[in-house]
C-alpha cells in the first residue's frame, strides 16, 4: 500500500540533501586547514541530522498508524451508516406495503385540505380510481374534489377531528374517522382520515334488529293464529247450517258471504303460520351458478313476456355453498318476481354474483353475494326500512310475506339480505351467503 504522505517524505529528502551539502562545504573548509574545530562541528552536525531523521521517521510512523486507524474507523462508520440506510429503506418499503394492502382507506391532507398521501383502498373508495391508475397525480389536489361524498365540508373536514361518521357511497356504507396530527415540518399540521367499509357490519346490524323483531312477532303470531282459528271454525260451521235451513234467499246469501269472509281470514292466518313456521333446512353442497341457471330457465319466458331485458354477470370460477336448494330457489324466485313487478312497462334487470374473502385473502372462509337489480320504480325512503316486515307491502293486493320469508330463509343459512333503492331509479337486493369453496372451472361436479 503506497504511503499517503509523499509530500512530507519529499520535504524530508530535501532537508537531508541540505544537511549533506552543508557537511560537504564544512569538509572543504577543513581541507583548507580550518582545523579540528570544523571537523568536530561536522561530526556534531551529522549526529544531529541522524537524530532528527530518526525522530521524524518515528513521528511519521506514528502519524501513519493514526491515519490507518482513522481510515479504518471511517470505513466502519460508513458501513454502519450504509447498513442503517438500508434498514430504513427496507422498513419504509415494508410500511408502504402494509399501507397499500390495508383494507382500510387512509388519506392524509395538509392544513388546506390538499392530499399528501392516499393508499389503494382509499382510492377505490373514492369511486374515481382503479388499480391501474396513478394516484401520485392526486398529490396536492383538494380532498373534497377526489372524495366529494366523504369529505363534505360539514362533519368531515380537514383540520377537524371526527369519529364514526357514516356515508353511503356507490352502494357501500363507509365509516369515516379523522384526527389532526403534527406534520413533518415544524409547526405544520396534517389531518389523517381513516375510512372503513362497514357495509357488511351495517347489514348484520339490520338483520339482527329484524331477527329480534321477527322472533317476538312469530311468538305472538302463533298464539293469535290459534286463538283466531278456533272461533273461525265455529263461525263457518254455523253459517253453513244457516245456508241449509229453509228460509229466505237473502239469509242464505248472507251466510255465504260470512263463509267467504271466514275463509279469507283463515287463509291469512295460514299465511301467518307459514311465515312463523321454520322448517329444518336440508343442507347439501350446491353449485350456486348452476342453481341460478336452472332458476332462469324457468323465469326467462316470464321475463320475455313482460318485456324485461336480463343482464347476467357471474363471478369467475364456480362458488359452492352449503344450503337447502329448494329454499334458495324460493328466495331468488321471490326477488326476481319483485323485480318484475317493479317494472310493469318492462325494463332492465341484472343478476350478478361476487366472491369476497376476509382481508382480501384467498381461502374457503369467504362470502358470495347474489345481487338482483332492476331499473323500476324504486322504493320510497320511508318504506325501505319496512319492506322485510311481515304483511307490509306497497303493492295493491299484495300479502306482504314474500320478503319476510326471504329474510327468514337467508337468516337460517347464516346469511344477510339487504335492499338498496332510489325512488324512480331502481332497486338492488343483495343476498350474502357463507362460501364453502370456489372451483376454478365449470366442469367440476359436486364431490370431485
Amino acid at each position: 500500500m503506497p504511503r499517503p504522505y509523499g509530500r512530507d517524505i519529499e520535504v524530508e529528502g530535501m532537508f537531508h540533501a541540505c544537511v549533506v551539502m552543508k557537511g560537504i562545504r564544512l569538509m572543504e573548509k577543513t581541507e583548507w586547514g580550518s582545523g579540528n574545530e570544523e571537523a568536530l562541528l561536522l561530526k556534531r552536525s551529522f549526529e544531529e541530522f541522524n537524530s532528527a531523521t530518526e525522530r521524524m521517521q518515528e513521528a511519521f510512523a506514528g502519524l501513519e498508524e493514526k491515519f490507518k486507524l482513522i481510515n479504518l474507523e471511517l470505513e466502519q462508520k460508513n458501513l454502519e451508516l450504509e447498513r442503517a440506510l438500508n434498514e430504513k429503506e427496507l422498513m419504509r418499503s415494508y410500511l408502504e406495503t402494509i399501507l397499500e394492502n390495508l383494507t382500510t382507506g387512509i388519506v392524509v391532507t395538509d392544513e388546506k385540505g390538499g392530499i399528501n398521501l392516499v393508499n389503494e383502498s382509499a382510492g377505490l373508495f373514492s369511486g374515481v380510481h382503479d388499480r391501474s391508475a396513478d394516484r401520485s397525480e392526486w398529490k396536492g389536489r383538494s380532498a373534497g374534489d377526489i372524495f366529494p361524498e366523504i369529505v363534505d365540508g360539514e362533519s368531515v373536514v380537514p383540520g377537524r377531528s371526527c369519529q364514526g361518521v357514516r356515508r353511503r357511497v356507490a352502494g357501500r356504507i363507509l365509516e369515516v374517522s379523522s384526527n389532526v396530527i403534527d406534520g413533518p415540518d415544524q409547526g405544520s399540521r396534517e389531518t389523517i382520515f381513516v375510512i372503513r367499509d362497514v357495509t357488511r357490519l351495517s347489514r348484520l346490524e339490520e338483520m339482527e334488529k329484524r331477527s329480534e323483531k321477527f322472533a317476538a312477532l312469530e311468538e305472538m303470531a302463533t298464539t293469535i293464529a290459534h286463538e283466531i282459528r278456533n272461533p273461525l271454525g265455529s263461525i263457518e260451521l254455523f253459517a253453513s247450517l244457516v245456508m241449509k235451513e229453509p228460509g229466505s234467499e237473502r239469509s242464505r246469501d248472507r251466510a255465504a258471504e260470512i263463509i267467504k269472509a271466514v275463509r279469507h281470514v283463515n287463509n291469512r292466518v295460514s299465511n301467518l303460520l307459514l311465515f312463523t313456521r321454520r322448517p329444518q333446512p336440508v343442507i347439501k353442497q350446491i353449485n350456486l351458478h348452476r342453481l341460478i341457471e336452472e332458476l332462469l330457465s324457468f323465469a326467462r319466458p316470464i321475463m320475455e313476456n313482460e318485456r324485461v331485458r336480463l343482464s347476467i354477470d357471474l363471478t369467475e370460477g364456480e362458488p359452492w355453498i352449503a344450503a337447502d336448494e329448494e329454499m334458495l330457489k324460493q328466495v331468488f324466485l321471490n326477488l326476481i318476481l319483485n323485480a318484475l313487478q317493479a317494472m310493469p312497462e318492462g325494463g332492465d334487470m341484472t343478476i350478478e354474483t361476487r366472491v369476497s374473502f376476509p382481508s382480501g385473502l384467498g381461502g374457503i372462509a369467504g362470502d358470495v353475494e347474489i345481487i338482483v337489480g332492476d331499473k323500476g320504480e324504486g322504493i320510497p325512503p320511508e318504506a325501505i326500512k319496512r319492506i322485510f316486515d311481515p304483511f307490509y307491502t306497497t303493492r295493491e293486493g299484495g300479502v306482504g310475506l314474500g320478503l319476510a320469508i326471504v329474510h327468514n330463509i337467508v337468516d337460517m343459512h347464516g346469511g344477510i339480505v339487504a335492499a338498496d333503492s332510489r325512488e324512480g331509479e331502481g332497486t338492488m337486493m343483495t343476498v350474502t351467503l357463507p362460501l364453502s369453496r370456489v372451483d376454478s372451472g365449470r366442469e367440476r361436479e359436486e364431490g370431485t
